[in-house]
């Protein structure tokens, strides 16, 4: 009986997680090209516009031992947060050499502002060269309040208004799909409340006396 009576509600929030999320993926696909566009950190630490979200990062250093990790339950969307480095940039140096005992001794710390985001639960304990790699771009205002914590908790000092984060590995999906996903989620928010007003009318009708007899 439940089920039966909560449908609306189940069909409402499906609703808004479609529509939340095709209304993500058209901005995302109204802006890409055909492929992605070739950036550096220091491009994405600068804080000019992007051509487009969707890019290649050229050589970087993942500076994972600053990273931080959240488990989700049974590991699914469980994620990983951590900063990336141009190649010559002294926090490099200093974490290979070991030469420092806090986080916050450690030199340029503070301008940090590039990060990357990536399924998973484990980080590597030293830092790595990358050669490149795609994803797309977000402010640290478009980020979810889980991530925009964990990227708080890697460096609490953060300028969140310089703040970039390159999710790994994604690309804008194909306009059609997300404007389809937008239009599934409307909708479905369309038949919740169309259910939702008809199991009110229906308790309307039963509590007035007389009605079913009139």
């Amino acid at each position: 009986m439940l089920i039966v009576f909560r449908w609306w509600y189940f069909a409402g929030m499906a609703g808004v997680a479609l529509f939340a999320h095709g209304a993500i993926e058209s901005t995302l696909a109204l802006k890409a090209g055909s492929e992605p566009i070739a950036v550096s950190v220091e491009d994405l630490a600068s804080g000019k516009p992007l051509e487009q979200r969707w890019v290649t990062l050229g050589r970087h250093v993942a500076l994972e031992p600053l990273g931080i990790s959240w488990r989700a339950k049974r590991d699914r969307g469980s994620k990983v947060v951590y900063p990336l480095a141009e190649p010559g940039d002294p926090i490099v140096g200093a974490l290979l050499q070991g030469k420092w005992k806090l986080k916050s001794e450690l030199p340029g710390l503070d301008t940090c502002h590039v990060f990357a985001l990536r399924g998973g639960t484990t980080l590597a304990k030293t830092t790595h060269d990358v050669a490149a790699i795609d994803g797309v771009v977000f402010d640290f205002d478009e980020l979810s309040p889980n991530e925009q914590n964990l990227v708080t908790l890697a460096i609490p000092n953060v300028d969140r208004t310089k703040v970039r984060v390159l999710e790994l590995g994604r690309r804008p999906e194909p306009l059609a799909i997300a404007v389809a996903t937008l239009l599934a989620g409307n909708v479905l928010l369309y038949v919740a409340i169309r259910l939702f007003r008809a199991r009110r009318a229906a308790k309307r009708s039963a509590a007035e006396p007389g009605v079913a007899s009139s």
